[in-house]
């Protein structure tokens, strides 16, 4: 059941009438689900507060709360651009995980006719899986983890880059570590992935590694972003659902965004968690890099 999402009045309340100062609150129109396949805009969000996925994968549960916090800290900011953004509230259900992914894919194709930038606040990494799956997917996956864990059984949050690299999706990989990915999926994501650099040697050459993948990527395809808060470290993004002590730096993924901020149909903004965040630290970032990115698009 999708739900929709209503604006608190706090957030209208100041700035509304100075065109310079204009939250991202006064940019947002927030229709009835009833009315969902006629919402048109420049672009769309879609919250995922589940973490179900997280839970089959053994990690620490919170991210489920993302998309209300995300949304707090977000409409709060101040726009950069004039343009106007489609929220359709969060998506619940009742049924188990494996059928509200495919109450997502449906919601999705109806969305992607009419807006040309969808953007999806989780939830686990699961929804990757969900938010890609689409024929001749090229996907820029950054994250700590290559979340290329099989998944015969249960749908979880380790499993979505090998659901969609089996379904014949092109992924670049930036920012993995070694030490929390196995050598049998490091040895996996060598031989599925379009490219994969880990953590040093994005640190040590990221404009020549961005510069090599933005060459690769075809023109005419739809070209996704994926980025996993944890890809950051835990100094800096505390909020995730699986912390590392290190992690690339924003200045990195902001240069990521802006070069690929014109071509770019979906971004993904997954393990966020509210539960472990200190001051909205990870919440605000995310707020951050999505305001960026529009503010260069639009």
């Amino acid at each position: 059941m999708l739900k929709s999402f209503k604006m608190p009045a706090d957030l209208l309340k100041a700035r509304s009438d100075d065109e310079l100062l204009k939250r991202w609150a006064h940019l947002t129109v927030t229709p009835s689900t009833k009315t969902l396949e006629s919402a048109k805009g420049d672009l769309v969000l879609l919250g995922y507060p589940d973490d179900r996925g997280v839970k089959n994968n053994l990690g620490r549960l919170g991210a489920r709360l993302a998309p209300a916090a995300f949304r707090k800290v977000f409409y709060k900011m101040s726009a950069s651009r004039i343009c106007t953004l489609v929220d359709v509230g969060d998506l619940f259900s009742k049924g188990g995980l494996r059928e509200s992914h495919e109450e997502a894919r449906r919601i999705l194709q109806k969305l992607r006719k009419n807006f040309s930038l969808v953007v999806t606040v989780g939830g686990g990494h699961d929804w990757a899986a969900v938010d890609f799956d689409v024929s001749d997917a090229q996907i820029i996956h950054i994250d700590t983890h290559l979340d290329v864990r099989p998944f015969e059984k249960n749908i979880h949050s380790g499993m979505p880059f090998r659901y969609l690299a089996e379904k014949g999706a092109r992924i670049w990989c930036l920012g993995a570590q070694p030490e929390y990915n196995s050598p049998e999926h490091w040895k996996y994501a060598q031989t599925h992935f379009e490219g994969l650099w880990s953590l040093d040697e994005v640190q040590k050459n990221f404009s020549t590694i961005l510069s090599k993948v933005l060459s690769e990527v075809e023109k005419g395809k739809p070209l996704f972003v994926s980025l996993d808060m944890d890809v950051f470290s835990q100094a800096i993004s505390p909020g995730v659902s699986a912390p590392s002590p290190r992690g690339m730096s924003v200045e990195m993924i902001v240069e990521l965004l802006e070069a690929v901020s014109k071509d770019l149909r979906h971004l993904g903004i997954y393990e966020l968690n509210p539960k472990f965040d200190q001051d909205s630290q990870s919440i605000k970032l995310a707020s951050y890099l999505l305001s960026r990115l529009l503010s260069k698009r639009f």
